[in-house]
């Protein structure tokens, strides 16, 4: 009849730390990048798994992990999410004031009013239907369903257009100031 021997308390906590140790702090230092802050975490972890964890749950490698990810955030949030400091100044600033927005009254001041924007990306040479789409999607919100029925052309054909000159505007306007996009 084999006899079990029944670990202490202190044995089963050396042998989790013996099995887990190494993987917890390479685990905390890719989440940190700082081998001094990941030791000390590790060091926080290993000291509340030792003071609160139970026998059966020191035994758990998903515990310890957890525990160990609940110590990382709980660093990150009280170092790198604090509230700025505040000033007070009896002095009020300048209120920003917004451009004024003229809509068109009518189909020319609408149409150049398309050609204006278009002007942007010139010399870019683009195709005058998804250049149709994208306008009526993005300046009027019509739905790809709404824009294939008014142009005639597929649902599929206007997303295809819509995403491919998206795409292609988001490259021009890189270009013309990488710094803002």
């Amino acid at each position: 009849m084999p006899t079990t021997i029944a670990k202490s308390r202190a044995e089963i906590f050396d042998q989790a730390l013996a099995d887990h140790s190494g993987a917890i702090l390479h685990y905390l230092y890719s989440r940190c990048n700082d081998l001094g802050i990941a030791e000390d975490l590790s060091q926080t972890l290993w000291a509340y798994v030792h003071q609160k964890f139970t026998v059966e749950a020191m035994q758990q490698r998903g515990l310890i992990f957890h525990k160990a990810k609940q110590t990382w955030l709980d660093y990150y949030r009280k170092h790198s999410l604090r509230r700025p400091d505040l000033t007070f100044t009896d002095d009020l600033p300048e209120p920003i004031e917004m451009p004024f927005r003229q809509e068109p009254e009518t189909a020319d001041e609408d149409e150049a009013l398309y050609e204006r924007f278009w002007e942007i990306f010139y010399p870019d040479e683009y195709d005058e239907t998804a250049k149709k789409v994208f306008w009526l999607h993005y300046r009027y919100g019509y739905t790809l369903q709404e824009i294939s029925e008014k142009i005639g052309i597929s649902k599929s054909t206007a997303h295809d257009k819509l995403i491919r000159l998206k795409a292609q505007c988001l490259e021009r306007l890189e270009t013309l100031n990488p710094l803002t996009y």
